[in-house]
């Protein structure tokens, strides 16, 4: 019965981290605040500079209707890629949209008939012959 007697201790509550406070009894970390560098500074002052009843700078500024859609994407899509990832992207999006116009084109009624057409044309090869007598 010793070995029953190894058993028997259940240490209760949680598990305790090694050296300092538990987290929980000294509460909540405090977050890190960011400390502005001197480009965040430059370019806060900067665009102070650009707001708006400013000089002919703000006029030299491109409005934002004017953007083309190409420089737009190539700004919102992160880093610039290569011709092969832009060629790989196009073909993609061509598949997406001909795949896409393919099952558009019949109905939910219509893929049914033809998903019941296709089996009754299969082959029954699942069903074994009956061998032997009986």
């Amino acid at each position: 019965m010793a070995g029953k007697d190894a058993y028997s201790f259940k240490p209760g509550g949680s598990l305790k981290f090694k050296g300092g406070e538990s987290p929980v009894l000294a509460g909540k970390k405090k977050k890190k605040t960011k400390s502005s560098t001197s480009k965040d500074v430059a370019r806060r002052s900067e665009y102070a500079e650009d707001a708006p009843g400013s000089s002919s700078k703000g006029k030299e500024r491109e409005e934002p209707d004017q953007v083309d859609d190409a420089a737009l994407a190539q700004r919102s899509s992160g880093p610039a890629k290569t011709a092969a990832e832009r060629k790989f992207e196009e073909v993609r999006l061509k598949r997406m949209a001909e795949r896409v116009a393919r099952e558009a084109k019949m109905s939910h009624k219509e893929k049914v008939d033809k998903f019941n057409r296709d089996l009754e044309n299969q082959t029954e090869h699942y069903d074994l012959p009956k061998v032997g007598p009986g």
